[in-house]
C-alpha cells in the first residue's frame, strides 16, 4: 500500500486500484457499503457523504451488529471504525479473514489518530484490512480511500 499525507491525516491506499489480494476495486455508483461507526454524528456524516457520492449505504453502531448484518446486506466493501463496541473494526476484520465468503471483502478501518496507542496501531498493521483512513479526514480524502484508480 502506498501511503499519503493529507493536512496531519495519513491515507493508506490500495495500489492500482486494486484491494488485498489483487481484487480489483468493485466500486461505483449503487455500490453497497456497511458503514459502522459508534459515534452518531460522525456516522451520519460519513452515510451523508456516502449516499451524495450515490453509494447505498446501511449503518451500524457496533462490530457484532455488523457481523449479523452482513449475510442481508451483501456488502460491496466495509467501513468499521477502530474503536467499536461489542467487536473492533480490526477484530471484524480478522474474523471475516477467516471466513471463505467473506474473506475477500474490501475493509476500511476508520481509525481515531488521537485516540492511537501502541497496542491499536499494532492491531491494525496485522489485522488484513485493505486501507486506514485516520481522522481528522475530509470528504476528498473518504473519495480517495474508495476509488483509488480515480487518480491513475
Amino acid at each position: 500500500m502506498q501511503e499519503s499525507v493529507i493536512d496531519k491525516t495519513v491515507v493508506q491506499e490500495p495500489l492500482a486500484g486494486q484491494f488485498a489480494g489483487g481484487v480489483a476495486n468493485p466500486l461505483q455508483p449503487g455500490s453497497r457499503i456497511i458503514l459502522a461507526e459508534s459515534d452518531d454524528l460522525c456516522r451520519k456524516r460519513m452515510q451523508g457523504i456516502l449516499e451524495d457520492q450515490g453509494f447505498k449505504v446501511f449503518s451500524v453502531a457496533d462490530g457484532f451488529e455488523l457481523i449479523c448484518r452482513i449475510p442481508e446486506w451483501r456488502p460491496d466493501i466495509l467501513m468499521a471504525s477502530v474503536d467499536l463496541p461489542r467487536l473492533t473494526g480490526p477484530q471484524v476484520c480478522a474474523l471475516l479473514q477467516q471466513c471463505p465468503d467473506y474473506q475477500h471483502l474490501p475493509i476500511f478501518i476508520l481509525s481515531h489518530g488521537d485516540r492511537h496507542n501502541q497496542n491499536t496501531a499494532f492491531e491494525l498493521a496485522n489485522c488484513g484490512a485493505d486501507g486506514v483512513l485516520s481522522s481528522p479526514f475530509s470528504t476528498e480524502d473518504l473519495s480517495a480511500i474508495l476509488a483509488p484508480s480515480v487518480a491513475e
